[in-house]
């Protein structure tokens, strides 16, 4: 049997499978079409679209599901969009450290325009220990000038080097040899 109704079988196949690769053809132009149409859109009617193309996934259709990918990659490679929520977070990571940045500059800027506060030093009384010390190792104690005569530090008698405390000096031997200033007066008169 090569013939059905008098048109050979032959015939017909050839028909069926042109007609199989022009129904084919016009799904690959159509989908081509999506794509373009998808693909041209802008950041805010992407994300719309990818709303509107989730609520047809969640039914179950297999190609709203593929669709919602595709419209997810889209988002995300054009725009930086997060598939899951849509929104940028690279952008909100930016703005949150710019914004703390900024903050950061503007509390810095107000610490050195504001006046500067005075040292504190603490009021320090000498024991007879200290004055001992102060007694074998030549030092004598430097005062603030002004009321309460505030402890700023000793001096050699000998040279009048200064040292930050008694326990400074100390880490040299008294007399002449530990003091490096009456080391050097002597020295060169």
């Amino acid at each position: 049997m090569s013939e059905f109704f008098g048109i050979p079988i032959s015939e017909i196949h050839a028909e069926m499978e042109r007609q199989f690769d022009l129904h084919k053809m016009d799904a690959t132009e159509k989908r081509h079409k999506v794509y373009e149409f998808i693909d041209s859109l802008g950041k805010e009617q992407l994300s719309s679209l990818g709303t509107l193309v989730r609520a047809f996934a969640e039914d179950g259709s297999s190609y709203a599901k593929f669709i919602d990918g595709y419209v997810s990659a889209i988002a995300k490679e054009k725009f930086d969009l997060c598939p899951a929520c849509g929104e940028n977070h690279d952008e909100m990571l930016n703005e949150m450290t710019q914004q703390k940045v900024n903050d950061q500059f503007e509390s810095d800027l107000d610490k050195a325009v504001s006046e500067p506060e005075p040292p504190q030093f603490t009021a320090y009384v000498l024991t007879e220990e200290d004055l001992d010390n102060m007694e074998k190792y030549n030092l004598d104690d430097l005062r603030d000038e002004e009321p309460p005569h505030h402890l700023l530090g000793f001096k050699c008698l000998g040279c009048e080097m200064r040292y930050v405390s008694i326990a400074d000096r100390m880490l040299r031997p008294p007399g002449i040899d530990g003091c490096n200033g009456c080391q050097l007066k002597s020295a060169h008169g």
